[in-house]
């Protein structure tokens, strides 16, 4: 290694001053176009990430979004069927048990057959009632049952629900 440096140092001795001058300015454009080729990189670099962040933050903030509107439709459609003076009247039956053969045909599940016909993203809507009223509509049923209202209530998301009023 010592040896190479000598010959190279030796070398550079026996040259005239004009390829010594040469080499120098040679030596200073290639690490000033290195240095300019790093510092380009590096901005390009940040630019890109910048841009794939706001991009992201930007599908983020989209997905929240139509998450809040399927979360305020799904409300607004619960409401919907609360109030309706059909399900209303099911809701006040004393005994809906000698009806559970003929929900096909009733007013108020028909509406709730509309409704999931006007809205893709509701799968399912169940109806549970204080009188026994247990009805369930869906477009595909496979891997899902019923559970009875009973079941339903055991279940610790219901029982915050109710805590909080909703």
């Amino acid at each position: 290694m010592l040896n190479k440096i000598v010959i190279l140092t030796n070398a550079i001795q026996r040259l005239s001053l004009k390829a010594k001058i040469l080499v120098f300015v040679a030596l200073i454009l290639f690490l000033a176009i290195l240095t300019v080729g790093f510092y380009s990189y590096s901005i390009a670099v940040d630019q890109v990430v910048n841009k794939v962040t706001q991009s992201q933050l930007a599908l983020v903030r989209q997905v929240a979004n139509n998450l809040d509107q399927l979360l305020g439709d799904a409300e607004d459609i619960s409401s919907l069927i609360i109030i309706d003076a059909n399900m209303q009247r099911i809701l006040q039956i004393p005994d809906v048990q000698i009806y559970q053969t003929k929900y096909e045909n009733w007013e108020p599940f028909i509406y709730l057959n509309t409704i999931m016909a006007a809205k893709s993203f509701i799968s399912m809507i169940t109806v549970y009632g204080n009188n026994g009223l247990n009805y369930s509509v869906g477009t595909d049923y496979t891997g899902c049952s019923v559970v009875p209202f009973s079941e339903f209530q055991k279940n610790p998301l219901y029982k915050k629900a109710t805590l909080l009023n909703g």
